[in-house]
């Protein structure tokens, strides 16, 4: 395993780790695992520009990037397969999430269009929803909810917990296996 630094707030930065992930791999990238997200949460109203610029620049702009990094080796090669991480308030709203919400319904839609635009070059796109996954966004990302609607939230989890973040993992190694349904 090697770890590459990438910004996906960058384009630069992207290009520069995408390259050097296929001069270590001898070539095309096989599977892009679109993980990066940031979650700012609270009333849409009381947002201000950048924290909303700043979510839809990662959560949105920044999953285009590394696809579009990705993609020239990958239809070169006609193979490939891109997963991107949203959420299932990609399809569902909740107290306080209206712009994270607003980020995971552009990755969905995104994800949909241009699986639909890559399947005669070979390449499967993905999306992911899970429910809650405890991870780091949690803990890194500023919440303007109040502690009513995190009450609400936890209530809406149906195993009454947030998802181990190695459940995912797990569910798209499957995916990305031969055994898997997107292969």
């Amino acid at each position: 395993l090697t770890v590459l630094e990438l910004d996906v707030l960058s384009d630069n930065s992207v290009a520069r780790a995408i390259a050097e992930a296929e001069r270590l791999n001898g070539g095309a990238i096989d599977v892009l695992v679109n993980n990066a997200g940031i979650n700012i949460s609270g009333p849409v109203e009381v947002q201000d520009m950048p924290s909303v610029q700043l979510s839809f620049d990662t959560n949105v702009f920044g999953l285009q990037r590394t696809m579009r990094a990705v993609l020239p080796g990958m239809r070169a090669r006609k193979s490939g397969l891109i997963f991107n991480v949203s959420s299932q308030q990609g399809r569902i709203i909740m107290p306080g999430m209206g712009v994270y919400s607003a980020t995971k319904f552009a990755v969905e839609s995104m994800s949909e269009q241009i699986a639909y635009e890559l399947a005669p070059h070979g390449i499967t796109v993905n999306h992911v929803g899970p429910g809650w996954v405890r991870s780091f966004i949690n803990d890194a990302s500023p919440s303007l909810q109040t502690d009513e609607e995190v009450r609400t939230t936890l209530t809406l989890i149906p195993a009454g917990r947030p998802a181990d973040p190695r459940e995912l993992g797990r569910a798209v190694v499957y995916l990305a296996s031969a055994d898997g349904d997107y292969v």
